[in-house]
């Protein structure tokens, strides 16, 4: 698609190419991808729920275990 428009132009604002304008997408959606995969490095997991009663009995049951 940008291939395209570079052949063709057709413009955005004034003298700006409407290929630069595409262009923002993949590194928009790429900064989102750093950003979460720094965000998960440094806040680690998420907390785990606590189990209710009836689960937490099914731990110490030998028979339930696989």
């Amino acid at each position: 698609m940008i291939q395209l428009e570079r052949e063709m132009p057709t413009y955005l604002v004034g003298t700006l190419p409407n290929w630069v304008g595409m262009l923002v997408l993949p590194f928009g959606f790429g900064l989102m991808a750093l950003r979460f995969l720094i965000s998960s490095a440094t806040h680690g997991p998420a907390a785990t729920p606590e189990l209710s009663p009836e689960l937490a009995d099914l731990d110490d049951n030998p028979a339930v275990k696989s």
